[in-house]
């Protein structure tokens, strides 16, 4: 979609994660765990 490889694409993805949480999603399916961990306890911590 945005011309970028699955190696340059985690920005996105995670800004994407986050887009989700903001409408209630509850399950993120993703491939880089470590990383989605991190940002959905970012997410939690500021109380968005």
């Amino acid at each position: 979609f945005l011309g970028l490889s699955p190696d340059t694409a985690l920005n996105g993805t995670t800004a994407l994660h986050a887009w989700a949480l903001q409408g209630g999603a509850r399950l993120l399916r993703v491939h880089d765990v470590a990383e989605a961990r991190q940002a959905v306890r970012l997410w939690e911590m500021v109380g968005l």
